[in-house]
């Protein structure tokens, strides 16, 4: 049966893909507008590297907005044994982008509906 979890070394993959690092991005923008915030210029064009530069930027302004980065913590549900304030600025920025590609994995993870080993499980049990 698949996982319904993602490793760290798997985002780091796939945001290689363009398709991922700009669904990740979409994402990231849709949370800081959803928290009040004014999101920064992300363009996957430039990739990865230069996506998560631009978002340490933004997150080393937003540290010193104590709401509005309590609001976005919330709103990319950071769990609670997280401490973002006592973490380095890239390491947050990259938690974010991480937490935003999560949301999006698992959408397209349970959109496509069960493998074809998940029904066989499903209807073998199912059966009376």
């Amino acid at each position: 049966m698949a996982s319904n979890t993602i490793k760290y070394e798997e985002f780091e993959r796939y945001l290689q893909q363009f398709d991922w690092l700009q669904a990740t991005i979409n994402q990231f923008l849709k949370d800081a507008r959803m928290a009040g915030l004014d999101a920064p210029n992300l363009d996957p064009a430039q990739g990865a590297a230069l996506v998560i530069e631009a978002t340490t930027a933004w997150v080393d302004d937003l540290k010193g907005d104590h709401l509005g980065f309590q609001s976005f913590n919330y709103r990319v549900d950071l769990p609670s044994s997280v401490e973002p304030m006592n973490m380095a600025t890239s390491e947050v920025a990259t938690l974010y982008l991480f937490r935003c590609f999560q949301k999006v994995w698992l959408r397209k993870r349970f959109s496509e509906g069960p493998s074809k080993d998940e029904e066989e499980i499903r209807q073998k049990h199912l059966k009376p």
